[in-house]
C-alpha cells in the first residue's frame, strides 16, 4: 500500500529539515543536528514517574532513564534507542518511551550505550549486556517486585536487544521475551533485497555509513554479536515480537531473524507494518503505526507473561 498521508508529511518535514544528511557529515555534526530534533519532538503523555540513573559499568557509568506508571508494572523492559549504534539517545525517544509506558502497562529501563566511532564494537553491546543484568539484578528496587525481565530496541536498539537474548543464554538470568522493531540483524549494510525495497529513510548509503562508525573491521561482521542472523544455534531464546515496516531496506532481514526463530521452536511473532518506514515506532511522534505496535506487543505479552503477576504485598 502507499505511505500513509501523516508518515509522507513527517517525511517531507525530516527532508526539508537545515543540516546535513545521514552519510554526509560526521557523526558530531549529526548529533548537533539530532539535538535540535529533540527539542521539536512532541512530548509523550505525562506518567507516573520518571527517573535519571547511572547504571556502574567499571570504571565508568552509564546512564539510563526509568519510566514507570504503575506501583506494579506488569514487567520491566530495558529498552535500546536506534541510530545505527552511533546516533540517537534516551532524550530523543522520550516520546515514545512514555507512550510505550502509558500504553503497555511496562516499567521501562531506556539505556544511553556508549556511540561510535568514539567507542566502536563491541562497546555497545558490552554497554547494553551489563544494563540488563544489572537490571535484573535490582528488579525489586526498580519496580518494587521480582518482575519479568524484557528487552526492546529499534534499528540498532533492536540488533542490541536480539544480541543480548542471545547473550543471556549463558549468562545467569533469563528474559522473559524481547521486542525486535525494525531490527538491524544482517552482517552486510547492502544487497540486491535491500535496493529493491523502496525505503525513504534512512537515505541510501547511510547504512554502510553506520556499519563503518561502528565497526570498520568489515572482517569482523559475521560475529553474532554484530549480526544475531549469523547466530547459527537460535535454540532457547526468549519469545520475541518482531515488527518490521513496509517502506524498510531493513525488513527482509527482520522478517528472515523471524522465521529462523520460529524454525528453533520459539514463540514468535511478526508483523509487518503497511504504510510506514524505518524507524517509525521512535521517529513518528505517536502516529498510528506507533499506537498499533503498542497494543500488539502488549496482546503478545498476554501470552509471554501468562502466569506471571506482581507480588501482592502483606
Amino acid at each position: 500500500m502507499p505511505l500513509d498521508i501523516e508518515v509522507e508529511k513527517l517525511l517531507a518535514a525530516m527532508a526539508a529539515a537545515p543540516g546535513p544528511k545521514l552519510g554526509e557529515a560526521s557523526a558530531a555534526e549529526m548529533r548537533a543536528v539530532e539535538a535540535v530534533m529533540a527539542e521539536q519532538m512532541p512530548a509523550g503523555p505525562a506518567v507516573e514517574s520518571v527517573l535519571d540513573i547511572e547504571i556502574p559499568s567499571g570504571a565508568a557509568t552509564i546512564a539510563a532513564r526509568l519510566y514507570r506508571d504503575s506501583p506494579e508494572p506488569r514487567a520491566l523492559m530495558v529498552y535500546y534507542h536506534g541510530g545505527g549504534w552511533t546516533l540517537g539517545g534516551i532524550a530523543l525517544i522520550d516520546g515514545a518511551m512514555r507512550r510505550l509506558v502509558k500504553e503497555s502497562g511496562v516499567a521501562v529501563l531506556s539505556v544511553d550505550y556508549r556511540l561510535a566511532p568514539e567507542h566502536v564494537f563491541p562497546a555497545a553491546v558490552e554497554d547494553a549486556l551489563v544494563a540488563a543484568r544489572w537490571a535484573s539484578e535490582h528488579r525489586e528496587e526498580l519496580v518494587g517486585w521480582d518482575a519479568p525481565l524484557l528487552v526492546g530496541g529499534e534499528s540498532a536498539g533492536g540488533n542490541l536487544a536480539a544480541v543480548v537474548s542471545q547473550l543471556v543464554r549463558n549468562a545467569g538470568f533469563d528474559i522473559a521475551a524481547q521486542l525486535l522493531a525494525c531490527p538491524c540483524v544482517a552482517s552486510y549494510p547492502d544487497s540486491p533485497s535491500m535496493r529493491s525495497i523502496e525505503s525513504p529513510f534512512p537515505p541510501p548509503g547511510a547504512i554502510g555509513w553506520f556499519f563503518d562508525q561502528y565497526i570498520p573491521d568489515a572482517q569482523t561482521r559475521s560475529d553474532p554479536r554484530f549480526a544475531p542472523l549469523e547466530q547459527k544455534d537460535l535454540g532457547g531464546l526468549p519469545p520475541a515480537f518482531v515488527a518490521t515496516a513496509e517502506y524498510d531496506s531493513l525488513r527482509e532481514q527482520g522478517e528472515q531473524y523471524a522465521e529462523r526463530l520460529a524454525a528453533a521452536g520459539i514463540s514468535c511473532e511478526a508483523k509487518r507494518y503497511l504504510g510506514t518506514f524505518h524507524g517509525f515506532f521512535e521517529l513518528d511522534g505517536g502516529l498510528r503505526h506507533s499506537h498499533d505496535l503498542i497494543a500488539d506487543f502488549s496482546r503478545f505479552l498476554d501470552t509471554a507473561l501468562d502466569g506471571t503477576a506482581p507480588k501482592v504485598p502483606a
